[in-house]
């Protein structure tokens, strides 16, 4: 991937990468959020960050969502005692009846 900084940008200050090529995370509403971070930080005097919360899901069945670090980057990035916490939902999900 492209080697971008936490404001997505490459070694050419005047040059960012968003999405894909930048070997995070594969989720096209995530690449839209890093596209408006690293434009904004391009066009106006802002240092905004790209790691945001961004909710993201796998549209399996039943759907898997995620906010936040995994495991594996939270006790990476806060040591051994990190305590981490997964809610499931207990029942099974209603029939969406807007879909079609």
């Amino acid at each position: 991937g492209i080697v971008v900084d936490g404001r997505l940008r490459t070694s050419a200050e005047h040059i960012a990468a968003a999405g894909d090529c930048t070997g995070g995370q594969q989720f096209t509403h995530l690449a839209g959020f890093q596209a408006f971070v690293a434009l904004r930080n391009l066009v106006l005097p802002l240092n905004d960050s790209a790691e945001a919360l961004v909710p993201r899901v796998t549209f399996t069945d039943p759907e898997v969502g995620h906010v936040g670090l995994t495991e594996e980057e939270h006790k990476k990035k806060h040591g051994s005692k990190a305590k981490v916490s997964a809610a499931r939902r207990s029942r099974p999900p209603q029939p969406n009846h807007h879909a079609r």
